[in-house]
């Protein structure tokens, strides 16, 4: 962030008053213009970006020449914090520093001591510091907002912000296998498991801290060491890498949620990494993903100031944990350095899935529809069994309805109503990301689902599977949703400009951003077969559309299992030799072309069928073998397994089907798509929004 001149200019003299340099300074004198560089200490925040600094303290380093560190000096504003700084290594300080103003703040590392500092053997940061309860980019808060600290074990919330006071209680694995609380951090109880990190041997003992940052439940596990953490602290109990676990759902917000993705998590821990999540990094819980990555910077900024440095964080969640993952990474990359995302999806705004199976079921409840066989109604649906579309209609279709999506927590009389509460909380899925979106003339955030031109049951047209007649009578009574996620006998229209923010604004997850060069293991455990919606093709989206981008493949490996099969200790272990090796490589290259060249063999495409079998490294292999992808009705219909793309449409021609329609049904067709069908060769509807860049700004005021 660039310092307003005059704010800069009075932080400076002020800084430099108070360590004995004369205000009026101009030109440095020949004396100054030679003295080494290398005597200068190199000041750095290392907790987060120094201009997005939260709850008025920061984790900062300061590097000096040999002998520097006999007249080190660090002041904040004008006052001396030297005492906040602890020698790790030789010539190497780090410290917490409290008392930042909210606001900016000018921090001075000097070679020089506090009472003769020389401006060329100082260095200085601009802090910008931010409420702990955010924002930081997210923009205005979301209102209403529930606090859940008492469910959350906190006690009573202090105030709006849902503040509580921070909480320290240790666990520790039994013999048998799980966490068990433990009331004394020295006692040793008899069930106590050893753990190795490392080489060494160690009681399996972790602390827990809880706390509330961003207006969400935090929780940060680590091996505990029998003394209290410090950044300072040669001897910590971790590794000095950090996995953070996102949690699964998609929903509406409003509220603080009562618990984490889970933190103590066994394959994590038992190698020495610490583990950390917020309520906010629960998909169900908070669906926006800005909000979700501003938090996520909050909480690893937490974890650095009570631990240290952070040598890199590996990202860990399945289903909706695996959205978080990918479009916190696109839109706002650095915050994860490697993704194992497992169940994945893409994104939560790109996926029709929902809401055309819920069309799907109302149809089925018709004469027509009731007379389709279970081999057409999987067709239609496209997976390899009906049951899935059945469980996205069930359990997320109504995240498109301004009503129903509502958390319980919210009262009944506060959720809108057009008639009786026309102003009121609205739970349509897009109004969480309203700021992205921005409203329609109503005031209310934009609908994205839309279904014109969509032919339902193509593909089962086209292999015979469905008859002419009975395809006309699906697409002619599917319907759509109106603008209050209502169903409705019209088919929903796309708004064009809400579909291209959603590109814009980085709400879709594709190749133009963090993705491209983030090392990813997409862990895909097989459930096709059963009556879920987390179907594999869904892996095969993200890849599409990265490659699609001009993304190199080898940066996003696909992994799929049988059920039952757990290869997440083998995942994490792959990703860290894959960043290990990224961070020892010092050679010239792009992110992507070290992310390429140092992938290790272990991090590969790959299948296993059973526990015991050997890996399967050719992935199509796998697609045509043991695990072939199904799709959706979209891609039934005939769109791309990317699902990426709102179709244009264009007036049906004869010679695109392989069926013959009688003069009649032609012209039952040509009613039925009054504005044409889908025309899936043609780009799609804002086909030339682009993604605006990382680390978009929405705002720091509450």
């Amino acid at each position: 962030m660039k310092v307003p001149t005059q704010l800069g200019r009075v932080l400076l003299v002020a800084a430099l008053m108070a360590v004995g340099m004369p205000a009026a300074v101009g030109a440095a004198s020949p004396e100054m213009r030679t003295r080494p560089e290398r005597r200068t200490p190199r000041l750095m925040v290392l907790s987060s970006d120094a201009d997005k600094v939260t709850g008025g303290d920061a984790l900062v380093e300061v590097m000096v020449s040999r002998g520097g560190a006999r007249n080190l000096a660090l002041s904040l504003n004008g006052t001396d914090v030297t005492a906040a700084l602890t020698q790790i290594e030789p010539r190497r300080f780090v410290g917490v520093v409290p008392g930042l103003s909210e606001g900016e703040n000018l921090l001075v590392a000097s070679a020089h001591g506090p009472t003769a500092a020389m401006l060329p053997r100082s260095d200085s940061q601009v802090i910008v510091n931010h409420r702990l309860a955010g924002p930081v980019f997210s923009g205005s808060h979301q209102q209403p907002f529930y606090c859940e600290t008492v469910a959350a074990g906190l006690g009573d919330a202090l105030d709006a912000d849902c503040t509580a006071p921070t909480q320290v209680v240790y666990r520790y694995r039994t013999t048998a296998g799980q966490f068990a609380p433990l009331a004394d951090p020295a006692a040793r109880p008899a069930d106590l498991a050893p753990v190795t990190v490392g080489g060494v041997a160690v009681p399996y003992i972790v602390r827990l801290e809880r706390g509330v940052v961003n207006r969400g439940l935090y929780e940060i596990a680590a091996l505990y060491d029998g003394a209290d953490p410090a950044p300072g602290r040669a001897e910590q109990g971790w590794n000095g890498k950090l996995v953070m676990t996102f949690g699964g759902g998609c929903n509406v917000g409003y509220h603080m949620g009562d618990a984490t993705a889970g933190v103590l998590n066994n394959v994590a821990l038992s190698r020495g990494y610490a583990v950390a999540s917020n309520s906010l990094l629960v998909n169900e819980t908070n669906c926006s993903p800005v909000v979700a990555a501003e938090t996520a910077m909050m909480t690893k900024e937490r974890v650095a100031e009570v631990y240290g440095p952070i040598t890199h964080t590996i990202g860990m969640g399945g289903s909706g944990g695996a959205i978080m993952q990918h479009t916190i990474t696109h839109a706002y990359p650095g915050i994860l350095d490697g993704l194992l995302p497992s169940a994945s999806f893409p994104d939560a705004f790109t996926n029709s899935a929902p809401p055309d199976c819920a069309l799907l079921l109302r149809y089925l409840a018709t004469p027509a529809g009731s007379r389709l066989t279970p081999d057409q109604r999987q067709a239609i649906g496209g997976h390899r069994t009906f049951g899935s579309c059945q469980a996205w209609a069930l359990s997320f279709a109504n995240r498109i309805d301004a009503q129903a999506a509502c958390p319980d927590i919210i009262p009944d009389e506060t959720i809108w109503d057009p008639v009786t509460n026309p102003t009121g909380v609205r739970c349509n899925l897009t109004e969480h990301v309203r700021t992205q979106l921005g409203v329609d003339d109503d005031g209310f955030a934009p609908a994205l689902y839309s279904n014109d031109g969509v032919q339902y049951g193509l593909r089962a047209l086209q292999d015979g599977t469905l008859g002419v007649d009975a395809f006309l009578d699906l697409n002619a009574g599917i319907g759509g949703f109106d603008r209050n996620g209502q169903p409705q006998a019209e088919r929903s229209l796309p708004d064009p400009r809400a579909i291209a923010r959603v590109v814009e604004t980085g709400l879709a997850a594709t190749g133009t951003g963090g993705l491209a060069y983030t090392p990813t293991i997409d862990l895909r455990s097989y459930t096709d077969t059963f009556p879920d919606i987390h179907t594999s093709y869904w892996s095969v989206a993200i890849h599409e559309r990265l490659v699609g981008d001009g993304v190199d493949p080898r940066i996003h490996v696909r992994w799929i299992v049988a059920p039952g099969v757990n290869r997440q200790g083998e995942a994490l272990d792959a990703m860290e030799a894959w960043l290990s090796a990224i961070e020892a490589d010092h050679r010239r290259a792009t992110p992507a072309e070290l992310a390429v060249r140092n992938r290790p063999p272990a991090a590969s495409d790959g299948c296993w069928t059973s526990a015991t079998a050997s890996k399967i490294s050719d992935i199509e292999a796998c697609y045509a073998g043991p695990f072939p992808i199904a799709a959706d009705p979209r891609i039934a219909a005939g769109g791309p397994v990317a699902s990426d793309v709102v179709c244009q449409t264009a007036p049906p021609k004869p010679e695109d089907y392989a069926v013959t329609f009688s003069p009649e049904q032609w012209a039952r067709l040509e009613a039925i798509f009054p504005r044409g069908v889908c025309d899936w060769s043609l780009p799609g509807i804002a086909a030339d929004a682009e993604f605006a860049g990382p680390w978009q700004n929405y705002g720091s005021t509450p």
